[in-house]
């Protein structure tokens, strides 16, 4: 496999000018898939990390027995389809 940097820009600039002329019933389309694949994505995150908390090394337990104590990791608030379309169409008109 190759990489040439010019060609991997110029089908960059290609593919947004695409993305620039479809309406916006479709780009919401395309931000509702996308939507879906990083919460799919985060899930099967959330799964291996949970798997590896279970595989804990022997010394977390003298950690734990100390009083010592993990923070727990904040949930990510999940937007819905509306927050995601009104923030892609402010996006969209800052940096135009």
């Amino acid at each position: 496999m190759t990489f040439d940097l010019q060609r991997i820009l110029e089908g960059k600039r290609a593919w947004r000018r695409s993305l620039a002329q479809r309406p916006v019933a479709e780009k919401l389309v395309l931000l509702d898939a996308l939507r879906d694949r990083a919460l799919s994505i985060r899930a099967a995150a959330t799964r291996q990390e949970s798997a590896r908390l279970r595989e804990s090394p022997a010394g977390i337990s003298s950690q734990a027995a100390k009083g010592l104590t993990v923070p727990k990791r904040q949930k990510q608030p999940v937007l819905s389809f509306q927050q995601h379309a009104a923030d892609f169409l402010v996006h969209r008109t800052l940096h135009r």
